[in-house]
């Protein structure tokens, strides 16, 4: 389902979930939790989220260190002092 102008993110979700009642399938939803509430979902919408939807719901929290931001335009990498895109911890560089 495409993103409407005017639409909120609850009558998105409801509109999916209605498309897929009486289907045989797994509704699986990731959100990525944020400490700024204006710029992605507010702990009232993670709430109606996982007490209202009938679906496998992961809620992700970024590192404290992780500066990076996601658009509708895809991720911003944060950059290092040196101009490098940091490698996540624990990830083996080739």
């Amino acid at each position: 389902m495409a993103a409407g102008v005017g639409k909120t993110f609850r009558m998105l979700i409801d509109g999916h979930v209605e498309l897929e009642a009486g289907r045989d399938v797994v509704i699986r939803i990731i959100v990525s939790a944020d400490e700024d509430q204006h710029s992605g979902l507010g702990y009232d919408d993670l709430r109606w989220l996982l007490e209202r939807v009938p679906a496998e719901i992961l809620i992700l929290r970024p590192a404290p260190e992780d500066t990076r931001r996601i658009s509708a335009n895809g991720s911003t990498p944060a950059l290092t002092g040196r101009g490098e895109i940091p490698s996540p911890r624990g990830a083996r560089s080739t």
